[in-house]
């Protein structure tokens, strides 16, 4: 499966509304990308099975038989995000100073989303019932996704990162209140590897 398709809008919440009147964004007069625009989706499955009887190199009858083996590969272009700009200038502590580019909101995209998904299934009777031992790997690969995009990188925060100013930088943390957290927000990647292990019945 591939799509590839591009979304447009005057505006990506009811919240920018307010940020326009309070000076805070520009208002668009044409249409730009919208924060949900993902341009490339496209994913590759494949489901092999080998019937009860019949093993895939003609041995192992009753063992190397009666299994069912899938594998996904998924791929999605990164989130939008409205970069963050090196201004030029450092504040008092030496940080270097980056601002929002609002004229360009969305423009850019984030680090693309990747991973590969794995099943297996075997299958075995056992006094008339139907049994199935599974092992499911989500991302098997360990991929990491970025979730919360870091407007000057492009990708998920990790340590030694430059921020935008508006951001507590761990390098130069705020001193005064108010005090944001750090942005080690661990949902700024999505699920890493795991892995399920099971049995089933069926009757």
């Amino acid at each position: 499966m591939f799509s590839y398709a591009i979304t447009t809008g005057r505006s990506s919440s009811a919240d920018e509304g307010v940020l326009v009147l309070r000076g805070d964004l520009n208002e668009s007069v044409k249409e730009e990308f919208v924060v949900w625009d993902r341009p490339i989706t496209s994913s590759i499955t494949a489901n092999f099975y080998v019937e009860k009887g019949s093993p895939l190199f003609g041995f192992g009858e009753g063992i190397l038989d009666d299994y069912n083996f899938y594998i996904r590969f998924f791929y999605e272009s990164g989130k939008r995000y409205t970069p963050a700009l090196f201004t030029g200038s450092y504040d008092a502590q030496g940080r270097p100073e980056y601002e929002f580019d609002i004229n360009n909101r969305y423009s850019k995209i984030g680090d693309n989303w990747f991973w590969v998904d794995l099943n297996f299934e075997k299958y075995f009777n056992f006094y008339g019932l139907r049994f199935s031992v599974f092992m499911e790997i989500n991302n098997l690969l360990d991929t990491k996704n970025s979730a919360i995009i870091n407007p000057v990188t492009g990708k998920a925060y990790e340590f030694g990162d430059n921020v935008p100013s508006s951001w507590n930088d761990p390098k130069y943390p705020d001193l005064q209140a108010p005090i944001n957290t750090y942005p080690f927000n661990p949902a700024r990647y999505l699920t890493r590897r795991n892995m399920k292990v099971g049995v089933s019945l069926r009757f």
